[in-house]
């Protein structure tokens, strides 16, 4: 084969290369993780036996690994729901939002200054500015919440009386993640933050003894 046919080759590869890559799926940059997280046990953990028999028999779960990410879920404070077992051993949890802003509103309802604590679900929506899955907290007028919530409803941007610091404030011991904003009625209303949520909780396995590694699981979005 002459040096010229060779040549000629090699181009048309490289032409059908760069024609394949532009032409196939995009990927976005901003991958987040939808509240899950991916586990691998540490090898000597007992639940790695479980596993094994999983994907042996290729069964989808068992109450053993269930109860496993239920205990986890008890010792971080959170509510944690078990997806599935990955090729790789790992085990996949998640956090269910509706769960989780259960939990939150009945923490919130305990706290001090709080007068009620509302899950807000689409078809109650009262006023125009409420949202869909939100977590609506109502304060006493006499507490120092109120009048927070008040100064930022009428945009005193001090770094004291942010929408954050009164978060910050309510939410000290919550282990979730939560951003809002206050409404004009001087309400506070709180979304769970699921990417930040799973990033915090992943870091809290990693310093478990017997998990190897945890991280969140991130979701990918192709584009045609």
């Amino acid at each position: 084969m002459s040096f010229q046919v060779k040549q000629m080759i090699v181009r048309m590869c490289l032409l059908c290369a760069a024609v394949v890559f532009a032409c196939g799926p995009a990927f976005s940059e901003n991958a987040k993780p939808e509240g899950e997280m991916i586990v691998k046990f540490a090898a000597e953990h007992p639940i790695n036996a479980e596993i094994l028999t999983l994907l042996t028999h290729n069964e989808s779960s068992s109450e053993r690994v269930k109860q496993l990410v239920r205990e986890i879920g008890d010792e971080l404070g959170v509510a944690l729901r078990f997806e599935r077992i990955t090729s790789g051993r790992e085990v996949v949890i998640n956090i269910p939002r509706e769960k989780a802003l259960e939990q939150l509103a009945t923490q919130l309802a305990a706290t001090s200054g709080v007068d009620r604590v509302k899950i807000l679900c689409a078809q109650e929506k009262t006023a125009p500015f409420e949202s869909y899955d939100e977590l609506v907290v109502s304060f006493d007028p006499d507490t120092s919440s109120y009048q927070a919530a008040e100064a930022v409803a009428q945009r005193d941007n001090s770094p004291e009386r942010s929408v954050q610091a009164l978060i910050n404030e309510l939410t000290e011991t919550t282990p979730y993640e939560l951003d809002g904003r206050v409404l004009p009625d001087k309400r506070l209303a709180l979304r769970l933050d699921l990417a930040q949520t799973a990033s915090r909780l992943a870091s809290q396995l990693n310093d478990l003894g017997d998990v190897e590694y945890a991280q969140p699981n991130f979701a990918v979005k192709a584009y045609p």
